[in-house]
This record gives structure tokens, sequence and C-alpha cells, in this order.
């Protein structure tokens, strides 16, 4: 669990859009849900517990650079990870 928590913040450090600079260990620092959604569920992980359900969408606005094929690809798939290990709970 803690190496898909390293993933969703690698992912979140590349393409998310921040909101400052100035986040701390128990409030998102981005300036999307979606984004937020997947700070928690890579903070969840961390602690080895089971994360809840994310509906985060590339197209929300809260990553960048939009028209990244990578970006897209990598969210959706952490997307599935996450949703996959919720879905066992």
């Amino acid at each position: 669990m803690k190496e898909l928590s390293k993933e969703i913040l690698d992912f979140l450090e590349k393409y998310a859009v921040r909101n400052s600079q100035e986040a701390d260990d128990y409030t998102s620092p981005y300036s999307s849900p979606d984004a937020d959604e997947l700070f928690a569920a890579a903070k969840l992980l961390e602690l080895e517990q089971t994360p809840i359900p994310v509906y985060s969408s590339w197209e929300s606005g809260g990553y960048k650079p939009y028209s990244s094929k990578e970006g897209r690809e990598w969210h959706d798939s952490l997307v599935k990870k996450i949703n996959f290990l919720a879905d066992k709970k």
C-alpha cells in the first residue's frame, strides 16, 4: 500500500495544480477537489488503511498540462488501482 501511496504523491507532484506552497500533513496543497481525493487516498494508504472510492477526473481542471496523454493515462490507472482496493473493503 505504501508503494501506491508514493506513486500517487509522485503523480500529484508532477501534474496537480497547487493552491499554496505551505501545506502540512493534514491538509491538501492542491486546488482541485479531484486532486484532494487522490491526496486523501495516498495518506490512507501510507497508514496501511484501505482508501475510500475516488471520483477524480482528468477533465476536472485540477491537473496540468491538460493535453498530457501520459498524465491522463497515469491518472486513470491510479484511480482504477485505488477503487479496486476500496471495492475489496
